[in-house]
């Protein structure tokens, strides 16, 4: 360029509104798409919750002879260290079986709620989870009286 040139370089108004329609467009479409995986998000963080704890139980039921964890204490026997006979000890052999105990994704609690011998599930979202003992086998499920994006209740995961 010459020394007497006064030209600069800058991008025009209609080049300016091109930029600025072409991300709005993009931005109508995306933010959908990313709103609708929330529900998603939620149920897979669920499935995998209730796989954790069921699994996690099963090897506690294995270490203690069969017995499945308290309702009244199933918190407390994952988080610690236990006894044979399932009593929270610190210098016990077994456990823990969680780091940390997970919330419901959908209530966000993580308190259990102990169902009755021989009691109907019914959900009341008064708690995260639900669990109940008959013999040897357990039940736990998410407190949750919703319905997952297929109309499955969230309570027969």
């Amino acid at each position: 360029m010459s020394k007497g040139s006064s030209q600069k370089s800058a991008f025009t108004l209609i080049e300016l509104m091109i930029v600025i329609i072409i991300v709005a467009v993009l931005a109508a479409v995306i933010v959908p798409m990313l709103q609708n995986m929330s529900p998603a998000a939620r149920e897979a963080a669920l499935r995998g919750d209730l796989h954790s704890l069921r699994h996690q139980i099963l090897i506690y039921q294995m270490h203690h002879n069969g017995d499945p964890p308290s309702p009244a204490q199933l918190r407390d026997q994952l988080l610690n260290r236990t006894t044979a006979d399932g009593q929270i000890d610190p210098q016990g052999s077994l456990g823990p079986y969680l780091i940390t105990f997970p919330s419901n994704p959908f209530n966000s609690r993580v308190d259990v709620k102990a169902l009755a011998s021989g009691g109907q599930l019914a959900a009341d979202d008064t708690s995260g989870w639900l669990y109940g003992v008959e013999g040897s086998n357990f039940t736990i499920v998410a407190n949750s009286s919703g319905q997952d994006r297929s109309g499955v209740p969230l309570i027969q995961y």
